[in-house]
């Protein structure tokens, strides 16, 4: 029998959603707990889940996550399990659970000082201490049950930090997110940091090669199961990021080296974009002006000397590391067939639009999309 595991989230990224299904076929209980937003609630079983409890807010989250491990240990399945646990909690407005002022409140370092920072970070961390609350209740009922030892504990996200020139953006802590792992009877060592360059596509191959499952040639991650095994193990040399909307049209696209960061901008689009939700920052005030400059097509920054990523070096005298990152970048974007090589990526507005308009789509799930339910 394969072994059990839990991965427990903030949102669904889409390679879990491939994952789920696959495993699924492979023979695994599958279930979801919590918030997604890939696709209508309606059409959740085509995500590759059995059974689903919604509801994102961790206290609401972690108890049915609790309850499904109890009812499916007292049915005494044979199968291995999925469970994927997605939290909101971090997600704005902040202050939906109290605030947690133990371990200071440092302002983020990329922003100037601003009013009510404070305060702010105080809020942010008492929603993390909430999800970090219930993923204690949900490794305790897998002590309970008897599951932990056969369990691989997987914690990560799907962006940074709902902050102005964070989330929404390809800068590090737009795309910079935790990644923590158990899992005992594989002897995952406790304790240890590897600093290394992992993507999030690197996630699924990993686990897949874990537990001797064949890997989809659909893949495009590389599997880092070497390195947490002790094995030998070749490192990346740089990880690619993308984003082409999120509150507007906005794509850009990025490839990050140890030493160097190359952002490059398709579009005329004259702001850093700032989602809706990280508006209600009130730092959003006091960056505002740094915002609204106008874009140069390249942003090139030395991590090494510039971790803020501040200092542009784009048109100074790098042009060798400049013309190699946009080598690369440009090898990786026809390599997964990158629609911006061809021109202008179509609205998801635009379609949605046209569907609703063409009846295409019934009103009811029209809305059921624009607004779907937070728990």
């Amino acid at each position: 029998m394969g072994l059990s595991h839990a991965e427990f989230g903030w949102h669904l990224p889409t390679s879990e959603t491939h994952l789920a299904r696959y495993l699924r076929d492979q023979g695994y209980d599958t279930a979801l707990v919590g918030f997604q937003h890939i696709t209508t609630n309606e059409k959740i079983p085509e995500l590759g889940f059995d059974a689903w409890h919604l509801g994102g807010q961790s206290r609401v989250a972690g108890p049915q996550a609790v309850r499904w491990l109890q009812e499916r240990a007292r049915g005494g399945s044979p199968k291995p399990f999925y469970l994927e646990v997605a939290f909101v909690d971090t997600h704005r407005p902040w202050g939906k659970n109290p605030p947690d002022w133990s371990l200071g409140t440092d302002r983020l370092r990329w922003l100037p000082p601003y009013a009510g920072s404070d305060l702010e970070m105080a809020e942010f961390q008492g929603e993390i201490r909430a999800v970090d609350e219930q993923v204690g209740a949900i490794v305790a009922a897998l002590d309970a049950t008897r599951q932990r030892q056969d369990t691989w504990v997987i914690f990560t996200s799907d962006h940074g930090i709902d902050i102005p020139r964070a989330k929404g953006t390809l800068y590090d802590p737009g795309i910079e997110i935790p990644l923590i792992m158990e899992w005992p009877a594989a002897q995952l060592p406790s304790g240890r940091v590897w600093e290394k360059l992992i993507s999030h596509v690197d996630v699924v191959p990993t686990i897949l090669e874990a537990l001797n499952l064949p890997l989809p040639n659909t893949l495009q991650g590389h599997s880092f199961w070497p390195l947490l095994s002790g094995e030998p193990y070749t490192p990346r040399t740089e990880i690619y990021g993308e984003k082409t909307y999120h509150s507007v049209y906005d794509p850009i696209r990025a490839v990050r080296t140890a030493a160097y960061k190359l952002i490059v901008h398709f579009d005329t689009y004259d702001t850093v974009d700032v989602p809706i939700d990280a508006k209600e920052s009130p730092s959003y005030a006091v960056i505002r002006r740094e915002l609204t400059r106008p874009h140069r097509y390249l942003e090139l920054f030395n991590l090494e000397a510039d971790p803020l990523e501040r200092d542009n070096l784009a048109g100074t005298d790098t042009l060798d590391v400049l013309s190699d990152l946009l080598q690369r970048l440009y090898d990786w974007m026809r390599t997964t067939q990158d629609p911006l090589l061809e021109g202008r990526i179509p609205s998801p507005m635009y379609q949605r639009a046209v569907d609703v308009v063409t009846q295409r789509v019934s009103l009811a799930e029209f809305f059921s999309t624009l607004h779907p339910p937070e728990g």
